[in-house]
Parts: structure tokens; sequence; C-alpha cells
């Protein structure tokens, strides 16, 4: 993620927390930022479903908060929000974590012996 777009940048500079579908490009400028976010994936009928695991993944790994796009009303975003900023230090806590001491070479190398042994 050594790439981000020049205007995208500065907006991602001026917040605390972001709002954002849970796109591959967009989850790695996430994590690459540690900005705590609200992901609204785009649901699988009108996809190929992977927004749907990117923002589990991230859910589960306390990166983030998921928002279903069957359950957004006005309300519920507001809601939902609020609460992204209130958990906004534990999941930047979690993203810093999760970057500390990792080799992403290392982390590669495991994956492809852990597959290949099946």
């Amino acid at each position: 993620c050594e790439y981000l777009n020049e205007e995208m940048a500065d907006a991602y500079a001026c917040a605390d927390v972001l709002l954002s579908r849970a796109g591959a490009n967009a989850l790695c400028e996430i994590q690459a930022l540690k900005k705590p976010a609200l992901l609204i994936p785009y649901p699988k009928v009108v996809s190929r479903g992977d927004q749907v695991l990117n923002a589990e993944y991230f859910r589960e790994r306390g990166f983030s908060r998921v928002l279903d796009q069957a359950e957004l009303t006005p309300d519920r975003l507001v809601d939902e929000i609020i609460a992204l900023y209130h958990d906004r230090g534990a999941l930047f806590d979690a993203m810093v974590a999760d970057a500390q001491g990792t080799d992403g070479v290392e982390r590669v190398i495991e994956q492809i012996y852990k597959y290949a042994k099946k």
C-alpha cells in the first residue's frame, strides 16, 4: 500500500475515523494508515462477495466495525459512526499491535508451507 491517491491523502490525514466500502485497496490504505473505520461492504447479491469477507476479516481482527448494507438507515448510520468514534482507540491499538514485529515475507512463507502440507 505504498501508493496513496494524492487527493485522498489529505482527506485521510484530516480524518479521525473513516466510512468506507471494503474493497482490497481501501482496506490496505485503512490498515497502512491505522485509521479506525466503519465498513459497509457491497453485499454478495451485487458483487463477488469479497467485500463481505474482507470486512469480516477486519472485524474479527479488531480493526473496524461493520454494518451490513441491508441494515443501513440514516439513524443506524449515525449510531454506528458514534460507536466507531468511541471505539477508535481500541481499533487503532489493534492495528498497531498487529503491525509490530511482523514480517510480511515471513507471513507469506508461513502460509505457503501451511497449505503446501495439505
